[in-house]
């Protein structure tokens, strides 16, 4: 008897477990499509992205080199182009160097001390004509005669000395 019932209890176990059964498989069944609709979600986006990325490389030029109908880059090409940007940057280095080192001519150094000179004798010329009452021109007159050179500023301006 209590194989019996033992036997008959199983049957209830199995007969519980079955319906859980069913429910799991229902539930998995609904995981399993949304599972596919995830799957699909995942596919779109990845065509849409491979899509865009062709029409970029179209529109860039940026192909996938023989596709393209480019030639692939080859190592050797890659060796060549760096041996030219070496090249264009110590150029550009040594023009540099060039223009920092020239002294003469218009270099903005010059610029700003011509600039800073000009200021320090008109600033001078001011406090003399203050100090003594002689204007800046008659300043610079007095300058070129004491100089020996008032000769060429009185026939510049037609008078005789």
């Amino acid at each position: 008897m209590t194989s019996t019932s033992s036997t008959s209890s199983d049957d209830d176990d199995d007969g519980e477990s079955g319906v859980s059964d069913a429910r799991d498989a229902r539930d998995d069944d609904d995981d399993d499509a949304c599972d596919d609709d995830d799957d699909d979600d995942d596919a779109d986006a990845r065509d849409a992205r491979e899509r865009r990325l062709a029409r970029w490389r179209r529109a860039t030029g940026r192909g996938g080199g023989v596709a393209a109908g480019k030639a692939p880059t080859t190592v050797e090409y890659q060796r060549q182009q760096a041996k030219m940007m070496v090249k264009y940057f110590k150029d550009k280095q040594y023009e540099e160097a060039v223009e920092d080192a020239q002294v003469f001519g218009f270099t903005p150094k010059n610029e700003i001390n011509n600039g800073r000179w000009t200021m320090f004798g008109l600033l001078v010329g001011m406090l003399t004509e203050i100090a003594t009452g002689v204007d800046f021109p008659d300043q610079i007159n007095l300058t070129l005669s004491v100089l020996g050179i008032n000769r060429c500023v009185s026939r510049a301006r037609g008078r005789d000395v």
